[in-house]
């Protein structure tokens, strides 16, 4: 079921409508505002989704990093010690770390 409310809320911020039950039927637009079109709302749904589920698997992969280690400060001394010192051992740990939780937490697909 799609939240036609809840769509109109985060796709048209200031748009005035009213919405007599839960159906396309009863919704109307009270200002200047086309009205959508109902598959123009199903997009929008399907979009918010995507959004929020990009931003889970983001969270996600953002606390298992930390966990494992695998910190911004921790990812600039390996570049360092790669690219500078010439040692590449802190780089492929990290680099295998880094793998792991990608396939532990893999992007959403973009249909």
């Amino acid at each position: 079921m799609i939240d036609y409310a809840y769509i109109l809320t985060k796709k048209l911020p200031n748009a005035k409508w009213s919405l007599n039950g839960d159906s396309y039927e009863g919704l109307a637009m009270l200002d200047d505002n086309p009205k959508p079109t109902e598959e123009q709302l199903i997009e929008w749904d399907q979009e918010i989704k995507d959004e929020a589920a990009l931003t889970q698997y983001q969270r996600d992969r953002q606390r298992e990093y930390n966990k494992q280690g695998c910190t911004l400060e921790a990812l600039n001394v390996a570049a360092w010690e790669y690219l500078v010192e010439d040692r590449r051992e802190s780089a492929l740990a990290l680099q295998s770390i880094r793998e792991a939780i990608k396939a532990k937490f893999p992007k959403p697909s973009q249909s």
